[in-house]
């Protein structure tokens, strides 16, 4: 059985928590070092434009909403049409190479190596690196003082605001730190390598886009009905996606705790707990995790694993490209 080494699962349940952070995590890092830079402190522009006492209107959910079907149908779809292009240009090599000469060996071999190539092909984390470096790009205009004021208004995900559907997909690449960063990055990477080898990169791509909307369409119904005014920000959504979609298709395999190596617990069963936590904590009037978007991405996760993956995406297909089942690819 296999012992998935994924470090992150000494913070999945700590460092996941901490994924997309809420008003409070931001005022106490790097807002108190700006206040003592600047009489007109970042921290205080934050707290007026969060209004964090305002009301919130259901009807602000009706553009997001709106939103979040078309962004996530969008993303998908283009992902489909990327990968298609991919399948077709491999398909034309191959017919090329059957076409040659019986009797060229070098042609036989080649025309084998690419027909296992389209089929088998590992891609490892290869989606993973351009996502990475969004997440630092934005992280280091955080930075910039001259666009704070657009960072605020589009890299922070509030129902309240009047700018409410864009920042759903541009809050969950805004990170509060580097640790913040950090953290989150480890536990997608950690999960990437399995969930591509399921997918594909362009399935991935597509899945993590749309997971990172709808974790924040979740967020906002859970502020609206709970009646819980404030924004959020990190990739945590997105990741618990992954790591849903991981989980689910590899139920079996044992997840290992950074640390304590001996200490071994089944993926359902880890998957079972985190969507337990989220659900309690949710409701917590205390919590400074924005547990709602964990739990939207999770259960889209498992949704896409068990259902969207195999009924939706390969629905209208005309060259299979499923990847094999890798379980060993967990870290």
């Amino acid at each position: 059985m296999n012992i998935i080494r994924a470090h992150a699962l000494v913070r999945s349940v700590r460092i996941l928590r901490a994924g997309t952070c809420k008003a409070r995590g931001f005022k106490t890092s790097n807002c108190k070092r700006q206040e003592n830079e600047n009489g007109n402190s970042f921290r205080q522009n934050i707290e007026e434009w969060n209004n964090p006492n305002g009301p919130l209107d259901p009807s602000s959910l009706i553009k997001p909403f709106i939103f979040t079907v078309a962004f996530s149908a969008a993303s998908l779809g283009v992902a489909k049409v990327f990968e298609r292009r991919r399948v077709h240009r491999e398909e034309t090599r191959i017919r090329k190479r059957k076409s040659m000469p019986e009797d060229s060996s070098s042609a036989s071999s080649t025309y084998q190596k690419n027909s296992d190539w389209i089929t088998n092909q590992d891609f490892g984390s290869e989606p993973f690196f351009p996502i990475c470096l969004l997440n630092v790009a934005v992280l280091l205009a955080w930075r910039l003082r001259p666009i704070q004021p657009i960072m605020v208004k589009y890299f922070l995900a509030n129902p309240a605001s009047p700018t409410n559907s864009w920042p759903m997909l541009f809050a969950a690449f805004s990170h509060i730190s580097g640790v913040h960063l950090l953290t989150n990055m480890y536990v997608l990477y950690s999960f990437t390598q399995v969930t591509v080898s399921y997918m594909g990169p362009e399935q991935f791509t597509g899945f993590y886009f749309a997971s990172a909307v709808i974790s924040s369409f979740v967020s906002y119904v859970a502020r609206v009905v709970l009646n819980r005014p404030g924004f959020s920000l990190g990739a945590s959504g997105a990741v618990m996606a992954v790591l849903g979609f991981a989980c689910t298709v590899e139920p079996d395999a044992r997840l290992g705790f950074a640390f304590i190596p001996f200490l071994t617990m089944k993926a359902s069963h880890v998957l079972a707990g985190l969507v337990a936590a989220d659900t309690f904590g949710m409701f917590s009037q205390n919590s400074m995790f924005d547990h709602a978007a964990h739990l939207g991405g999770t259960v889209f996760g498992i949704f896409w694993a068990t259902v969207g993956s195999h009924s939706l995406w390969h629905s209208d297909h005309v060259f299979d490209v499923k990847s094999k089942k890798k379980s060993d690819k967990f870290h």
